[in-house]
């Protein structure tokens, strides 16, 4: 597999991970089109390190007239890519009918291929409770999906709606001052429930959920966790610790320190009851920590249930 595509990979999979339901395309309504490609760049920015690539998004005159708001110069997995970044914004699914915007899109694709980039990234950013923005986004999507060449990424509404939430919740002070520090932080935490938190202690966003779905589960289940975390330094590597905390008691460990980012937890008799907490904490190994013996942590909380009466 070529080593750029395996990055477009890992940036696919990390753009599911903050995808929400459709029906919340609304929000997308409200934000103005630098808002956007921002959001966008400085999420590539800040998760790039955790999905093993950095960079830098330029944004130069003239780009827009190539179908192109900013070129992302990225590095990673012993490779230098170009990755472009377009934005339609609702404003823009809103200036043109159907056939004239389609037009006009693919006729900016296609400019942007002389700017000799890798892929392109075509940000969505419709409202689908309109059907008019609707019919326009899913036809681009049929498109894209005729694509052989692998240069168009396209991102969904969806997904969309998740880099700007992600984004609004971004308190950059306490980012970087633990980036000053030494502290990595994490960025999220999701479940195989579908249950996604945004929110960490150390970047001054608590630990309540962001994003929940399912958070009633049943003895006898399975949950896994992965949490993706950032850290300014590559060495000593990151370490994360799981502990589960039953209703009224404290945090018992369950998955001491380790390299491995994911834990799986085998829900049991003795986690039933309301409020049922599971930490996830992070650290870089070092003399100092920001809490105690980590450098972040959050929570995902569950009401856990006995197993259903046959």
């Amino acid at each position: 597999m070529d080593n750029h595509i395996e990055i477009i990979q890992e940036i696919q999979k990390l753009l599911q991970i903050y995808e929400v339901k459709e029906n919340r395309s609304a929000l997308l309504k409200g934000i103005s089109h630098d808002d956007i490609v921002n959001a966008t760049k400085q999420f590539l920015f800040h998760h790039g390190p955790a999905i093993g690539f950095s960079g830098w998004g330029d944004i130069m005159q003239g780009l827009r007239d190539s179908g192109v708001d900013s070129v992302w110069h990225c590095h990673g997995y012993n490779i230098k890519l170009k990755i472009g970044i377009q934005i339609k914004s609702s404003v823009d699914f809103n200036t043109s009918d159907r056939v004239s915007f389609r037009r006009n899109v693919m006729a900016q694709i296609t400019e942007s291929r002389q700017m000799n980039l890798n892929h392109l990234m075509l940000g969505l950013c419709a409202d689908l409770a309109s059907p008019s923005q609707r019919e326009k986004c899913r036809g681009l999507l049929a498109d894209m999906e005729k694509n052989q060449d692998n240069y168009v990424l396209p991102i969904a509404p969806g997904k969309m709606v998740g880099i700007w939430e992600w984004f609004r919740g971004l308190n950059i002070k306490p980012i970087e001052q633990m980036r000053e520090a030494g502290y990595p932080w994490l960025t999220a935490v999701f479940d195989s429930l579908g249950n996604l938190n945004l929110h960490s202690w150390g970047k001054g966003t608590d630990g309540d959920w962001s994003n929940p779905k399912t958070t009633t589960i049943r003895s006898g289940q399975e949950v896994t966790f992965q949490a993706i975390a950032i850290s300014p330094v590559k060495e000593p590597p990151l370490e994360f610790r799981y502990c589960v905390q039953h209703s009224g008691k404290s945090f018992k460990i369950r998955r001491d320190w380790s390299e491995n980012l994911s834990w799986t937890w085998h829900v049991q008799d003795k986690d039933i009851g309301r409020c049922v907490c599971v930490m996830i904490s992070i650290r870089r190994q070092k003399s100092y920590f920001q809490f105690n013996d980590s450098d972040d942590y959050t929570y995902a909380t569950y009401d856990v249930l006995p197993c259903k009466i046959k």
